[in-house]
Formats: C-alpha cells, sequence, structure tokens
C-alpha cells in the first residue's frame, strides 16, 4: 500500500488547498479524472489533465526551456518530489507554504469575470457594479412610490353623488342673507359639513315622501 502525502490542490478561480492522498499515478488520475501529465519544477511537479483544452485556465508558469510559460488549465495537484532522485515525496509545513503562494501568485483572476462570461478591467467592474447598485435603488423608489400610492387609494372614501334630478330640483344654498339689507351688510354663515350631510340627509326623505305622496 502506497503511503500518504500532503499535497496541493488547486481549481481555476480558487484558492490552493492542501489534501492527503495515496503517492501513485492512479490516485492522481482518480483526483483529477483522467489522463495526466507532468511539468517539472526541479523540486516539484504539477500534475494536471492531459487533455485540458476545453477546460478553464488555472495557473500561468514559466519553467524549462519555455520562456513564454505554459498555461495549465482545469484543476490541479502540486507535489513535491526529490530533487536528486525524482520521487514524489510529501510537502512540509513551510514548502507547502510556498508553493501555495507559488500557484496564488500565478493564477488567473476570475473576480473581474461578468455574469455574460466577458472579462472588464477594475474600472469597468466598478461601473457596471454601480450601475447595478442604482438600478436596485430605483427599483426600491419605484416599489416604495407604488405600495403608498396603493395605500392613499385604499383610505380615499367614495363620495356619493346625487342624481341629476335631485340636483335640479333641490339646489340649497347654505348662505343666510337678508334681503332686506343692503349688500355691504349682508352676511354668510358657513355650515359644518356634517350638518350639510344631514340636511342632505332630510332633503333626501322629503322627496321620497313627496313621490309615494304623488303616487297614491
Amino acid at each position: 500500500m502506497n503511503k500518504k502525502i500532503v499535497v496541493i490542490y488547486k481549481q481555476p478561480g480558487q484558492s490552493p488547498g492542501y489534501m492527503r492522498i495515496e503517492n501513485s499515478d492512479e490516485e492522481f488520475m482518480k483526483v483529477l479524472g483522467g489522463e495526466i501529465e507532468k511539468l517539472d519544477l526541479v523540486e516539484a511537479y504539477i500534475v494536471y489533465l492531459k487533455n485540458n483544452e476545453q477546460l478553464r485556465a488555472n495557473v500561468h508558469i514559466r519553467a524549462g526551456t519555455n520562456s513564454m510559460g505554459i498555461t495549465i488549465k482545469g484543476h490541479l495537484l502540486l507535489v513535491a518530489k526529490d530533487k536528486e532522485s525524482g520521487q514524489i515525496k510529501s510537502l512540509t509545513k513551510k514548502s507547502a507554504i510556498d508553493y501555495g503562494t507559488y500557484l496564488t501568485q500565478r493564477a488567473y483572476d476570475y473576480s473581474n469575470q461578468a455574469p455574460d462570461g466577458r472579462f472588464y478591467s477594475k474600472r469597468q467592474m466598478k461601473a457596471m457594479e454601480f450601475m447595478r447598485r442604482q438600478k436596485e435603488e430605483m427599483e426600491k423608489i419605484k416599489k416604495k412610490t407604488e405600495s403608498e400610492e396603493r395605500e392613499q387609494e385604499n383610505k380615499t372614501i367614495p363620495k356619493e353623488e346625487m342624481s341629476e334630478e335631485e340636483s335640479n330640483d333641490f339646489q340649497v344654498s347654505f348662505k343666510l342673507k337678508k334681503d332686506d339689507t343692503p349688500d355691504k351688510d349682508k352676511k354668510e354663515v358657513c355650515v359644518d359639513p356634517e350638518i350639510t350631510n344631514v340636511l342632505k340627509a332630510i332633503l333626501f326623505a322629503l322627496v321620497e315622501i313627496r313621490k309615494d305622496i304623488n303616487s297614491k
């Protein structure tokens, strides 16, 4: 049975983590989910999927004779190796921290990826975030205004209007005047709305009584 070793596991757009797994290619393939390749970093290997063209970029590493570097796509493992023998071994605490920092510094940053999948500059992302917040505030104001309008409508009491016939027959002016006095001495008295409603009710009753008398 293979001895378990400490390795670094990293997915695209995420921080590195640590795992303890068996030291074998079969175990590496099981963790990564397919055929693997190894990139030599002198004192470590980056183990990654061989068929990774359609996967998201994870880290960009400059190693070996390729001065342009290589982009590792998909999730990966970083395992320590003996510099002399090339044998894979467990990461020490110090090497785990150092290589974790190394992968973080060379990782692709997906924090500026918009929901549509495109990448934007930090300034563009800030502008988009500002517009999003402004839109949310406008929606809140709109909902609040609509709610207040509905409450106001519920509080409004519909007015009972007299029919045209009643209006023509009973145009009543609630103003007291002395016809035998000069205009400058004429007085006007304002009637309380509640009294007005009572008078209207009395007038309505009188109309009904008159109609009942006339029909007999």
